[in-house]
């Protein structure tokens, strides 16, 4: 949140959405946000070149990572938690141990990093550039494992997201690309003819049980394909105010967005 520069935890109610909690230190602009998988811990990244840890029973800083010498675009925990991984606009990636909050890795990119993601083990760091390019490593030696261009023109990479060996990517030429980590190939491609991405931070996203993936467009409808590739629906948000990011209830009953403006949407 610009006004305060801090991080606002609301409660789930479609109806009330009552503000449960609110996180401050950072200096700058929050970049993303990340729960572990315990949700005992969330993590945001920050346009100050930090990750601030808090501890979400005690509203408390937990630890605060520093090292990178410019924003930090995203940053998420590993699948055990013990682990964060982050990516900044100074060409590296880094690994970083949650308890002792020190660096145990960087790896240098040639490209500034336009998001991360991890694989299902989180054994494989992903990353995405600003030239259009995917790089894979391995998380334990730092070893690039592939690097691919997702388009020929080499369009950005708004954001990726994980599911299984299934990785999403949400492509400026106004496409989600579907891509195998495993074999490093593109399954399946996402469009309709009234789909713009609108941004270049806009985020999609797997339905929990990753049979439908979802985006935000620019006219602010969300729209939505099953998995194989084939268009299922549009339902509209706030019309012209693109839509920046999404996130899927656990349960599957609900959809969250964010709007350019700073709108907060749920939907059932």
């Amino acid at each position: 949140n610009a006004e305060y520069m801090g991080i606002c935890v609301y409660g789930a109610h479609p109806t009330t959405g009552d503000r449960a909690q609110r996180l401050t230190g950072f200096s700058a602009s929050i970049t993303s946000v990340a729960y572990s998988q315990s949700h005992e811990l969330l993590l945001g990244s920050s346009a100050d070149k930090s990750v601030r840890v808090f501890s979400t029973r005690s509203e408390r800083t937990h630890t605060v990572l520093t090292g990178h010498s410019s924003k930090v675009i995203r940053a998420l925990f590993s699948p055990n938690g013990s682990q964060i991984v982050s990516g900044s606009n100074d060409r590296a990636l880094k690994i970083w141990d949650v308890e002792r909050g020190a660096c145990l890795k960087t790896v240098s990119v040639p490209k500034s990093v336009q998001d991360v993601a991890l694989s299902a083990d989180g054994n494989i760091v992903i990353s995405a550039h600003v030239n259009g390019k995917i790089m894979m490593f391995d998380a334990r030696t730092t070893d690039l494992i592939a690097a691919m261009d997702v388009t020929d023109a080499g369009h950005l990479v708004t954001s990726l997201a994980v599911c299984g060996d299934a990785l999403l990517a949400t492509v400026r030429d106004s496409t989600l690309r579907l891509f195998d980590v495993r074999m490093h190939s593109q399954m399946t491609e996402y469009k309709h003819s009234s789909f713009v991405v609108g941004t270049n931070f806009s985020r999609s996203c797997f339905s929990p049980d990753g049979t439908t993936v979802c985006a935000g467009g620019a006219d602010g409808a969300i729209y939505f394909w099953s998995r194989l590739g084939v268009f299922d629906s549009a339902v509209m948000g706030v019309r012209d105010q693109a839509i920046t990011g999404l996130c899927w209830r656990p349960t599957g009953r609900s959809v969250a967005a964010m709007t350019k403006r700073g709108d907060l949407l749920v939907f059932e």
